[in-house]
C-alpha cells in the first residue's frame, strides 16, 4: 500500500531527493512536517537523561549552586549547538547529519582519507554510540515502568535478581516494539511519538510545577546551601557536565532527516520567507 511504502527504488548514487515525479532517484517519501519535526525533537530531548543524569550531576557537583550552574551552562552550550545545526540543515539540506558535514567538508581534500573521517564517525555512531544510548533509555523505561508494579503487588525489586533478568527482558520487549513500529508505518511512529512527546511535557510540568510550588511557600533550605561543599576534582566536574549534556542531548535529531517539507514549513512559520 502507499501509505507504507517508503522507498522508491532507482540509482542509488544520487543523493538529494527528487524534485519531480519524473526523477527516478532512491529516496524517503516526505512523510515528516513541521509539527511532526518538533515532536521528534522535544521527544528525543526530553528522555531518560533528565531523570537519570540529575543525581549524577548534583553528586559530582557537591553543591546545589554549583549545580545549577553547570545545567546553565550545559543549556547555553546545547542552545549554540542548535543554532549552529539550523544554519548547517538550512546550507545543507541533505539528510545525513554529521556524517554529511563531515563528507562534504573533508571528501574533495583527499579521494580516500577526506571520506574516512565521515566513515569513521558514523561507523562509531552506529555499532557503540547510538546502541549504548537505546540501551540506557530501554534499562530506564524498563526501571521505572517494573518498579511501581512489583512494589504494588508487595514484592521488593531492589537488588534482587529476578528484577535483573525481568528489567533486561523487558528493555529488549521495548526496543523490539519501537523498532517494528518505525519499520512498520512512517505515519504511525510520527503519532506515538507526539503521543509520548504530550506524556513527558506533561510530566515535566507537574514536576516543574511542584519545584516552583515548594519554592514560593519558602522550601529554601537546599538552595541556602549555596556553594557551601566540598570543592570538586576536575574529573567530578567533567562527568558533571556530561551528565548535564546528556540531559539537553537530541537537538540535532532533525539534521538527520532532512530535506523534508519541515524545512519550508518551519521557515513559514517564523516568517522569515
Amino acid at each position: 500500500m502507499k501509505s507504507r511504502t517508503l522507498v522508491k527504488f532507482a540509482n542509488v548514487n544520487q543523493i538529494d531527493p527528487p524534485q519531480s515525479e519524473a526523477d527516478t532517484s532512491l529516496h524517503l517519501e516526505r512523510r515528516i512536517g513541521l509539527w511532526s519535526a518538533v515532536s521528534l525533537v522535544i521527544g528525543n530531548i526530553i528522555g531518560s537523561g533528565i531523570f537519570v543524569s540529575v543525581g549524577t550531576l548534583l553528586d559530582k557537583a557537591h553543591s546545589p549552586g554549583l549545580c545549577l550552574v553547570l545545567w546553565f551552562a550545559c543549556s547555553i552550550y546545547a542552545l549554540l549547538g542548535a543554532i549552529s545545526y539550523c544554519e548547517l540543515g538550512t546550507l545543507i539540506p541533505v539528510s545525513g547529519g554529521e556524517y554529511t558535514y563531515f563528507l562534504k567538508a573533508y571528501g574533495p581534500l583527499h579521494h580516500f582519507f577526506g571520506p574516512l573521517v565521515a566513515f569513521l564517525y558514523i561507523w562509531v555512531n552506529i555499532f557503540v554510540v547510538n546502541p549504548s544510548s537505546m540501551a540506557v533509555m530501554s534499562l530506564s523505561f524498563a526501571t521505572y515502568f517494573l518498579s511501581p508494579i512489583l512494589t504494588a503487588v508487595g514484592f521488593c525489586p531492589e537488588n534482587t535478581y529476578l528484577f535483573y533478568v525481568l528489567t533486561r527482558i523487558t528493555a529488549a520487549a521495548f526496543i523490539a516494539l519501537i523498532a517494528f513500529i518505525n519499520c512498520y508505518s512512517i505515519n504511525l511512529a510520527t503519532k506515538v511519538q507526539f503521543v509520548f512527546t504530550a506524556a513527558k511535557l506533561v510530566g515535566m510540568s507537574v514536576i516543574i510545577g511542584g519545584g516552583v510550588y515548594y519554592v514560593a511557600i519558602g522550601s529554601t533550605e537546599y538552595l541556602d546551601i549555596g556553594f557551601n561543599g566540598p570543592l570538586p576534582s576536575i574529573s567530578d566536574v567533567a562527568i558533571a557536565f556530561y551528565g548535564g549534556l546528556w540531559a539537553y542531548d537530541g537537538w540535532y535529531i532533525c539534521n538527520n532527516i532532512t530535506p523534508t517539507d519541515f524545512q519550508s514549513n518551519l521557515l513559514n512559520f517564523l516568517g522569515i520567507i
